[in-house]
């Protein structure tokens, strides 16, 4: 097992400087590097590097996962339309899983720089969302890649970060609602609501009446931010909105399904009917690498239709209850892991929240950083 040293958080600073210098100067349009690859290797070497002695009840939730990982895989590879990177784009998350149980006793990095890699973010989008913005560069600004993707760093972070409350009512939570109004990302914008009402109101012991106060003037601000989206980029025919494309095709694919399927979900790797494959015909991308015809529940971008259709209702609890126990083990205070988990469910209504390595990242972050000094400082 690597020791860590502060030499080595230092060198994450560094690497995530030069990350976010290099994509600044780059055009998004044509990455030199695939970014996602790049987090996902520096996912494996973090878990590995932070693992630090565990308990007895991870090692047997790991062993299961395990377990479970190797079972469906060898019934997929003995199926008759196998290819390895179907199967992992489908259950990567529950490798992330598993690195995230890993790291759930470290008490790692520090707050300081904790804070000061949400700043690193912070900042780099904020500034490629206003120069895209402004100029007019591309349909929708980013620094790495979908900013319903990219956002959900600085998100998560700051629902950390801000746990001091002098952190709370200043530039920074300004910066994060600009940054979150030039993205165009109606799920980001609704997290960023969630976070707020839940900071200020829900979870602060203030009186009743100034709980009315903050609450009328969080609806003004989501409000505002619903017409300035509209302003910036009208939504036209709700129609054409190809989320609800995504659940009409789930709605047919489910259709007849027995209690069984509803809980457990599908049998490992099923793909999608014929119909249900020519629906999605314009995200051919993520059809399968083995028959271009094929498609599995990776089409249907939404998180949670993904588990569901895969794993089922119990699945589902049981992947993102995951998370909080891995946020709960780290020490993480309950109301900030209340607040990380709804924002996961809103993003994975959209996309692929626990299967992106936009999203563990900063989960990773989160559970390896130093819980002591956040709970010092909490003031809220």
């Amino acid at each position: 097992m690597l020791e860590v040293t502060f030499n080595t958080q230092k060198i994450l600073l560094l690497f995530f400087g030069a990350l976010c210098c290099f994509a600044l100067v780059l055009p998004p349009t044509r990455p030199i590097i695939d970014y996602d690859i790049l987090l996902e290797i520096l996912i494996i070497l973090l878990s590995q590097l932070y693992f630090k002695r565990t308990s007895i009840k991870n090692v047997v939730i790991i062993m299961f996962m395990a377990f479970y990982l190797a079972l469906t895989f060898i019934i997929f590879m003995h199926s008759n339309n196998f290819h390895i990177a179907d199967y992992l784009i489908a259950y990567k998350f529950i490798f992330y899983l598993i690195f995230m149980l890993q790291v759930s006793s470290s008490d790692i990095i520090s707050e300081r720089n904790l804070r000061n890699i949400f700043y690193i973010f912070l900042v780099s989008m904020f500034l490629r969302y206003v120069v895209v913005y402004t100029f007019e560069l591309y349909k929708r600004p980013l620094l790495f890649t979908e900013n319903n993707f990219e956002l959900m760093i600085i998100l998560l972070l700051w629902v950390q970060v801000s746990l001091h409350k002098k952190y709370v009512c200043n530039i920074v939570t300004i910066l994060v609602l600009l940054t979150v109004l030039l993205s165009g990302s109606r799920s980001a914008m609704l997290s960023y609501i969630v976070i707020f009402i839940s900071k200020r109101v829900i979870f602060n012991d203030v009186s009743v009446s100034r709980k009315i106060v903050i609450s009328f003037f969080a609806i003004i601000l989501l409000l505002s931010a619903i017409s300035i989206f509209l302003l910036i980029r009208p939504l036209g025919d709700l129609s054409a909105i190809d989320r609800l494309m995504f659940v009409q095709v789930f709605l047919a694919e489910s259709k007849g399904w027995s209690v069984t399927s509803w809980l457990f979900g599908t049998w490992p790797i099923t793909p999608l009917s014929k119909f249900g494959c020519d629906q999605m015909l314009f995200y051919d991308r993520l059809f399968s690498r083995f028959d271009p015809e094929l498609c599995y529940s990776p089409v249907f971008h939404s998180m949670l239709l993904r588990i569901i259709y895969d794993h089922g209702i119990i699945g589902l609890f049981f992947a993102y209850g995951l998370v909080y126990y891995a946020l709960y083990r780290s020490g993480v205070k309950k109301q900030s892991a209340y607040m990380i988990i709804v924002t996961l469910l809103i993003n994975g209504l959209s996309v692929s929240s626990i299967n992106s390595p936009y999203v563990v990242l900063p989960l990773l972050l989160i559970i390896a950083s130093d819980q002591r000094c956040f709970r010092l400082k909490e003031g809220s």
